[in-house]
Protein backbone atom coordinates (compact mmCIF):
# COMPACT_ATOMS: atom_id res chain seq x y z
CA UNK A 1 0.00 0.00 0.00
CA UNK A 2 1.15 3.66 -1.00
CA UNK A 3 2.65 5.08 2.40
CA UNK A 4 0.43 8.37 2.01
CA UNK A 5 -2.26 5.85 1.91
CA UNK A 6 -1.17 3.74 4.95
CA UNK A 7 -0.42 7.37 6.97
CA UNK A 8 -3.76 8.46 6.47
CA UNK A 9 -5.70 5.53 7.31
CA UNK A 10 -3.87 5.67 10.63
CA UNK A 11 -4.84 8.95 11.25
CA UNK A 12 -8.45 7.98 10.93
CA UNK A 13 -8.16 5.28 13.32
CA UNK A 14 -9.95 5.16 17.31
CA UNK A 15 -6.26 6.06 18.64
CA UNK A 16 -4.35 8.22 15.98
CA UNK A 17 -1.12 8.38 18.32
CA UNK A 18 -0.43 4.64 18.00
CA UNK A 19 2.62 3.90 15.95
CA UNK A 20 2.91 3.53 12.35
CA UNK A 21 5.01 0.93 11.11
CA UNK A 22 6.35 1.93 8.25
CA UNK A 23 7.84 -1.51 7.15
CA UNK A 24 8.15 -4.97 8.17
CA UNK A 25 11.97 -5.63 10.17
CA UNK A 26 15.09 -5.96 8.17
CA UNK A 27 18.46 -5.24 7.49
CA UNK A 28 18.70 -1.42 7.80
CA UNK A 29 20.75 -0.81 4.00
CA UNK A 30 16.79 -2.19 2.80
CA UNK A 31 15.21 -0.04 4.66
CA UNK A 32 12.92 3.21 3.66
CA UNK A 33 14.48 4.97 5.87
CA UNK A 34 18.57 4.31 4.16
CA UNK A 35 16.76 4.94 0.77
CA UNK A 36 15.59 8.51 1.31
CA UNK A 37 18.90 9.59 3.17
CA UNK A 38 20.40 7.76 0.34
CA UNK A 39 18.03 10.54 -1.99
CA UNK A 40 18.64 13.06 0.12
CA UNK A 41 22.23 13.27 0.58
CA UNK A 42 22.56 12.71 -3.32
CA UNK A 43 20.49 15.62 -4.07
CA UNK A 44 21.80 18.29 -1.44
CA UNK A 45 24.60 19.45 -3.40
CA UNK A 46 22.24 20.51 -6.08
CA UNK A 47 19.86 22.27 -3.81
CA UNK A 48 22.34 24.22 -2.32
CA UNK A 49 23.41 25.42 -5.54
CA UNK A 50 19.66 26.42 -6.66
CA UNK A 51 19.05 27.99 -3.17
CA UNK A 52 22.27 29.79 -3.03
CA UNK A 53 22.79 28.46 0.64
CA UNK A 54 24.68 25.51 2.35
CA UNK A 55 23.05 22.64 4.53
CA UNK A 56 23.75 23.98 7.77
CA UNK A 57 22.79 27.97 7.23
CA UNK A 58 19.22 26.21 6.39
CA UNK A 59 19.00 24.90 9.76
CA UNK A 60 17.37 26.92 12.63
CA UNK A 61 20.21 28.28 14.58
CA UNK A 62 22.28 27.68 11.42
CA UNK A 63 23.96 24.46 12.74
CA UNK A 64 23.27 20.48 12.77
CA UNK A 65 22.04 19.36 15.73
CA UNK A 66 24.97 16.45 15.29
CA UNK A 67 27.80 19.03 15.88
CA UNK A 68 25.68 20.97 18.54
CA UNK A 69 26.81 20.33 22.29
CA UNK A 70 23.37 21.86 24.24
CA UNK A 71 21.40 18.91 22.09
CA UNK A 72 23.78 16.21 22.66
CA UNK A 73 23.57 16.88 26.23
CA UNK A 74 19.70 16.84 26.01
CA UNK A 75 19.89 13.80 24.24
CA UNK A 76 22.00 12.10 26.60
CA UNK A 77 20.07 13.93 30.09
CA UNK A 78 17.15 11.53 27.95
CA UNK A 79 19.56 8.36 27.88
CA UNK A 80 20.87 8.85 31.43
CA UNK A 81 16.94 8.55 32.82
CA UNK A 82 16.22 5.71 31.21
CA UNK A 83 19.29 3.97 32.08
CA UNK A 84 19.41 4.91 35.94
CA UNK A 85 16.18 2.87 36.84
CA UNK A 86 17.72 -0.21 34.29
CA UNK A 87 20.98 0.29 36.70
CA UNK A 88 19.21 0.61 40.03
CA UNK A 89 17.91 -2.68 39.16
CA UNK A 90 21.10 -4.02 38.24
CA UNK A 91 19.56 -4.70 34.70
CA UNK A 92 21.94 -2.24 32.88
CA UNK A 93 24.48 -4.14 30.62
CA UNK A 94 27.81 -3.85 31.53
CA UNK A 95 28.85 -2.52 28.30
CA UNK A 96 26.93 0.13 26.03
CA UNK A 97 27.47 0.66 22.10
CA UNK A 98 27.23 3.84 20.60
CA UNK A 99 26.99 4.10 16.30
CA UNK A 100 27.23 6.76 14.15
CA UNK A 101 24.83 6.11 11.22
CA UNK A 102 24.85 8.10 7.94
CA UNK A 103 27.31 10.40 6.08
CA UNK A 104 30.00 11.48 8.54
CA UNK A 105 33.13 11.54 9.61
CA UNK A 106 33.06 10.43 13.23
CA UNK A 107 32.74 14.04 14.31
CA UNK A 108 29.07 13.69 15.39
CA UNK A 109 30.00 10.28 17.20
CA UNK A 110 32.75 12.37 19.23
CA UNK A 111 30.25 15.29 19.86
CA UNK A 112 28.10 12.34 21.75
CA UNK A 113 30.95 10.93 23.48
CA UNK A 114 32.57 14.01 24.53
CA UNK A 115 29.24 15.50 26.44
CA UNK A 116 28.69 11.78 27.61
CA UNK A 117 31.91 11.51 29.47
CA UNK A 118 31.35 15.37 30.72
CA UNK A 119 27.93 14.00 32.00
CA UNK A 120 28.91 10.48 33.36
CA UNK A 121 31.81 12.72 35.77
CA UNK A 122 29.69 14.86 36.69
CA UNK A 123 27.17 12.23 37.36
CA UNK A 124 29.92 10.40 39.38
CA UNK A 125 31.17 13.16 41.31
CA UNK A 126 27.98 13.98 42.76
CA UNK A 127 27.31 11.10 44.03
CA UNK A 128 30.75 11.04 45.83
CA UNK A 129 30.29 14.45 47.49
CA UNK A 130 28.77 14.77 50.82
CA UNK A 131 24.96 15.79 50.83
CA UNK A 132 26.12 19.45 52.29
CA UNK A 133 28.22 19.62 49.62
CA UNK A 134 25.85 19.03 46.58
CA UNK A 135 25.67 22.89 45.86
CA UNK A 136 26.52 25.07 42.60
CA UNK A 137 30.25 25.93 41.53
CA UNK A 138 31.49 27.85 39.06
CA UNK A 139 31.71 24.73 36.38
CA UNK A 140 29.83 21.70 35.84
CA UNK A 141 26.95 20.54 36.17
CA UNK A 142 25.03 20.56 39.77
CA UNK A 143 22.57 17.44 41.21
CA UNK A 144 19.58 20.19 41.22
CA UNK A 145 20.42 20.70 36.89
CA UNK A 146 20.46 17.19 36.40
CA UNK A 147 17.10 16.49 38.07
CA UNK A 148 15.37 19.25 36.15
CA UNK A 149 16.86 17.75 33.04
CA UNK A 150 15.97 14.39 33.92
CA UNK A 151 12.54 15.11 35.17
CA UNK A 152 12.29 16.78 31.71
CA UNK A 153 13.48 14.12 29.72
CA UNK A 154 10.97 11.67 32.03
CA UNK A 155 8.02 13.80 31.22
CA UNK A 156 8.33 13.51 27.56
CA UNK A 157 9.19 9.99 27.46
CA UNK A 158 5.84 9.81 29.05
CA UNK A 159 6.85 8.61 32.54
CA UNK A 160 4.85 11.46 34.17
CA UNK A 161 5.78 9.49 37.81
CA UNK A 162 9.63 9.57 37.16
CA UNK A 163 9.59 12.92 36.13
CA UNK A 164 7.63 14.42 39.35
CA UNK A 165 9.62 12.53 41.52
CA UNK A 166 12.96 14.25 39.74
CA UNK A 167 10.84 17.30 39.73
CA UNK A 168 10.31 17.29 43.56
CA UNK A 169 14.07 16.69 44.48
CA UNK A 170 15.42 19.12 42.24
CA UNK A 171 12.72 21.36 43.84
CA UNK A 172 13.88 20.88 47.75
CA UNK A 173 17.32 22.10 46.17
CA UNK A 174 16.13 25.28 44.81
CA UNK A 175 16.11 28.65 47.64
CA UNK A 176 13.00 30.05 47.73
CA UNK A 177 14.84 33.63 46.41
CA UNK A 178 15.82 31.49 43.25
CA UNK A 179 12.02 32.11 41.48
CA UNK A 180 12.79 31.82 37.75
CA UNK A 181 14.18 28.46 38.53
CA UNK A 182 11.88 26.96 40.70
CA UNK A 183 9.11 28.54 38.43
CA UNK A 184 10.63 26.48 35.75
CA UNK A 185 10.64 23.39 37.85
CA UNK A 186 6.86 23.83 39.10
CA UNK A 187 5.68 24.39 35.82
CA UNK A 188 7.28 20.75 34.93
CA UNK A 189 5.04 19.61 37.76
CA UNK A 190 2.22 20.93 36.08
CA UNK A 191 3.01 19.14 32.94
CA UNK A 192 2.90 15.62 34.99
CA UNK A 193 -0.49 16.72 36.56
CA UNK A 194 -1.53 16.86 32.89
CA UNK A 195 -0.01 13.51 31.87
CA UNK A 196 -1.56 11.67 35.07
CA UNK A 197 -5.17 12.76 33.46
CA UNK A 198 -5.71 15.86 35.91
CA UNK A 199 -5.61 19.05 33.93
CA UNK A 200 -7.65 20.99 36.07
CA UNK A 201 -4.73 20.40 38.70
CA UNK A 202 -2.52 21.15 35.93
CA UNK A 203 -4.29 24.96 34.78
CA UNK A 204 -3.94 25.61 38.92
CA UNK A 205 -0.50 24.66 39.42
CA UNK A 206 1.05 26.42 36.69
CA UNK A 207 -1.44 29.47 37.14
CA UNK A 208 -0.83 29.78 40.94
CA UNK A 209 3.45 29.67 39.61
CA UNK A 210 2.60 32.69 37.00
CA UNK A 211 0.53 34.54 39.88
CA UNK A 212 2.87 33.95 42.41
CA UNK A 213 5.66 35.92 40.88
CA UNK A 214 5.93 39.80 40.34
CA UNK A 215 5.01 41.30 36.89
CA UNK A 216 8.93 41.98 36.50
CA UNK A 217 9.98 38.77 37.47
CA UNK A 218 7.85 36.82 34.70
CA UNK A 219 10.45 35.99 31.98
CA UNK A 220 9.53 35.24 28.38
CA UNK A 221 10.64 31.18 28.95
CA UNK A 222 7.81 31.24 31.84
CA UNK A 223 5.25 32.77 30.22
CA UNK A 224 5.77 30.67 26.85
CA UNK A 225 5.79 27.39 29.13
CA UNK A 226 2.88 28.58 30.83
CA UNK A 227 0.64 29.23 27.48
CA UNK A 228 2.18 26.12 26.35
CA UNK A 229 0.66 24.18 29.10
CA UNK A 230 -2.79 25.69 28.71
CA UNK A 231 -2.82 24.86 24.69
CA UNK A 232 -1.89 21.19 25.47
CA UNK A 233 -4.70 21.06 28.46
CA UNK A 234 -7.16 22.58 26.04
CA UNK A 235 -5.77 20.23 23.12
CA UNK A 236 -6.70 16.83 25.24
CA UNK A 237 -9.48 18.24 26.66
CA UNK A 238 -11.28 20.44 24.82
CA UNK A 239 -12.03 24.27 25.76
CA UNK A 240 -13.46 24.11 28.74
CA UNK A 241 -14.29 26.91 31.17
CA UNK A 242 -11.00 26.12 33.26
CA UNK A 243 -9.17 26.52 30.16
CA UNK A 244 -10.84 29.42 29.41
CA UNK A 245 -10.46 31.14 33.05
CA UNK A 246 -6.76 30.39 32.40
CA UNK A 247 -5.95 32.26 29.28
CA UNK A 248 -7.78 34.97 31.42
CA UNK A 249 -5.41 35.06 34.09
CA UNK A 250 -2.31 34.95 31.31
CA UNK A 251 -3.78 37.61 29.19
CA UNK A 252 -4.47 39.68 32.29
CA UNK A 253 -1.45 38.81 34.28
Amino acid sequence: MDFTVRLAAARLRDNPGDRMLLEDWGPGRDSCIWAFNALYWSALELWEKASGRSYEQALPGGESDARNHAAARDLICELFALWDPLDGSDALPAELYVAELGVGNGTQAKVFLDEFRALDRAHEALDQLPEDERRDTAFGYTERQLLFHQGDALITLGDHRGADDAFGQALRLYSPAEFLDRSLVTLGQARCRLQAGEPEEALRLSRDTLLGLPSQHRPGIVLRAAQSLGEAVAAKHGDFPAVRDYREVLISG
